[in-house]
């Protein structure tokens, strides 16, 4: 049985599923603005390239400190897509599968689904 298709409107996309609607990127994830003051959490996270999201309690190495000061973090959840700004070029991106404090030059983005899904395919394709 034939998927019935329509134009994507996009030239080099071509012809698309009827029920698939395209969304310029910018609304896939929500970006998180949740910021841990008053504080939420001491749990700091850490982010890497190698590892993604880890907790910082288990780090190796120490090539970022963190300040004492939790309220000038930002809050992750679990599930969350974090990007180290300095770092996203090279591919410091990670889903997090911990609730804590990232730095205030992370970005936090979310998506509604209950399994994470998109996050995840975002993790994956950036």
């Amino acid at each position: 049985m034939a998927r019935e298709m329509k134009d994507s409107e996009v030239e080099w996309i071509g012809e698309i599923p009827f029920a698939w609607k395209l969304i310029p990127f910018l609304y896939v994830l929500n970006e998180r603005q949740e910021k841990n003051n008053p504080i939420k959490s001491r749990e700091r996270l850490s982010l890497s390239i190698d590892l993604g999201v880890t907790l910082y309690a288990e780090k190796t190495t120490n090539l970022d400190r963190f300040k004492d000061d939790f309220e000038q973090y930002k809050i992750a959840h679990k599930g969350d897509l974090v990007m180290n700004s300095m770092n996203m070029i090279v591919g410091a991106t990670g889903v997090s599968d911990y609730f804590g404090c990232v730095s205030p030059t992370y970005y936090t983005f979310y998506d509604e689904l209950e399994d994470h899904v998109t996050a995840k395919y975002c993790e994956y394709i950036i």
